[in-house]
């Protein structure tokens, strides 16, 4: 973790409401119990509808997971800035591309979940005081990188909403590397229906092979 502890620092005085969001129950109770101890009114946000909760609490702070298992936590990043919120990223991702996303849709800096949590609070109490954890010698290329990304994962989003359902199923065991067969056996449709709907995959997606599509669909996967 590193603070900059630039000419924006600022007392943070009574603003200490904190929303903690996490898929892994155990750890957001842990940590808010820790940050109500360091004075922060802290609440666990249900995942359902994180976006609602955020409007109805107006945290001052948002300390994020970016892999929240179906939900993907990046979509959560723009929404909480715009109502006020500093969001943290606490996440055990080390994927430069979704840092650097989450960088560019305007987080204040992420923190390793696997730190201590004296240092999650530390990470917490410097962003209210308007620091920020990026690195300053790095932050500008970070956002740039991530803007780069969230171009790509516009792209990619685009290309993929035109699959139907069983499109989607067929790649996915595509992905896992079943047979034009077996995925047939598995979904209960013949093999020919199996090849039409790849054919339909690698038309929509614009790729020439299977490998192509799979290949873009780890990538979207991973670019949320």
């Amino acid at each position: 973790m590193d603070v900059d502890s630039g000419a924006g620092a600022a007392t943070v005085g009574g603003n200490r409401r904190a929303l903690v969001v996490d898929d892994h129950a155990l750890f957001a109770e842990a940590l808010a119990r820790v940050l109500d101890l360091q004075g922060f009114e802290c609440t666990v946000a249900g995942l359902l509808d994180v976006v609602a909760e955020v409007h109805r609490l107006r945290p001052h702070l948002v300390l994020l997971d970016v892999n929240l298992g179906g939900t993907d936590g990046l979509d959560l990043v723009e929404p909480a800035v715009r109502s006020g919120a500093k969001v943290v990223i606490v996440t055990g991702t080390r994927d430069e591309d979704r840092l650097a996303v989450a960088a560019a849709l305007g987080a204040s800096g992420w923190v390793d979940k696997a730190s201590p949590l004296p240092e999650l609070v530390e990470a917490a109490s410097a962003v209210l005081a308007g620091r920020t954890l990026w690195d300053p010698a790095l932050r500008g290329e970070l956002v740039e990188r991530g803007h780069r990304q969230l171009a790509r994962r516009g792209e990619l989003r685009w290309r993929f909403d035109g699959l139907t359902t069983r499109e989607w199923e067929v790649l996915e065991l595509l992905d896992r590397g079943r047979s034009v067969p077996a995925i047939g056996l598995e979904l209960r449709i013949s093999v020919p229906t199996v090849r039409t709907h790849i054919r339909g995959i690698l038309a929509k997606l614009d790729v020439s092979s299977q490998l192509a599509a799979v290949a873009l669909y780890d990538e979207r996967r991973r670019l949320g």
